[in-house]
């Protein structure tokens, strides 16, 4: 196929289908894909179909040359906050799960840079999540201090989106006392709001409540 027949089908409603041949493809294949993907990289990962191109190559062959290529290229975009979108964030938290541990890196970093914006985020929050929860140590440590300020904590805490980071940090083993210790100090002002309220309940943190170790979905 051309480059411009396949980026075609990428856009089109025909992308799952490209999707499920992937793994069939050789490694010649796999280059072309990716190499077609690379031109205006930051454009497909926001793109509702050929995003799911995107995801699935690099799930698949994330440590394949063209791929490393192709998320360097998006990486190093001057478009960075392709992770505030909602499927820009999906090619993130993959790049996160299956792309090479330096590019991983790269993800980390970005979210560091933004932590508390991105924790407010509709998605971009979901990415911050999985560092958390997936980060290696040293990543997840780094992550909690950027949270962990007081006055910036209890604002997540009554955010509909930054109030399910706050959960996720009471299963942090080197950030839950501490959270806990902010969330009683401040809970007259966190349980008047209704985020602050649920988060509260689901820690424990309320009369009556038990602590309850899932994270809710808005």
């Amino acid at each position: 196929r051309s480059r411009e027949s396949l980026l075609a089908i990428a856009r089109s409603s025909e992308s799952p289908a490209l999707v499920d041949h992937l793994p069939r493809l050789s490694m010649e294949e796999v280059a072309f894909v990716a190499e077609c993907l690379t031109h205006a990289a930051p454009v497909w990962a926001r793109h509702c179909n050929a995003h799911l191109a995107l995801c699935a190559l690099i799930q698949t062959y994330g440590s394949h040359l063209a791929t490393v290529k192709l998320v360097g290229t998006l990486l190093a975009s001057a478009d960075a906050d392709f992770c505030c979108h909602k499927n820009g964030a999906s090619v993130a938290m993959t790049i996160m799960s299956s792309a090479i541990p330096q590019q991983q890196r790269r993800i980390v970093e970005h979210v560091l840079l933004q932590a508390q914006r991105f924790s407010r985020h509709r998605f971009a929050s979901k990415l911050v999540l999985q560092v958390l929860m997936l980060g290696d140590v040293p990543e997840r440590a780094a992550l909690v201090e950027e949270l962990m300020d007081a006055p910036s904590l209890v604002k997540l805490a009554c955010h509909c989106f930054g109030s399910n980071i706050v959960l996720a940090l009471l299963h942090v083993p080197e950030a839950s006392d501490r959270v806990c210790a902010m969330l009683r100090k401040a809970s007259r002002i966190v349980k008047r709001d209704r985020y602050g309220s649920k988060l509260l309940h689901a820690a424990g943190l309320l009369v009556g409540a038990s602590f309850s170790r899932a994270i809710w979905a808005h």
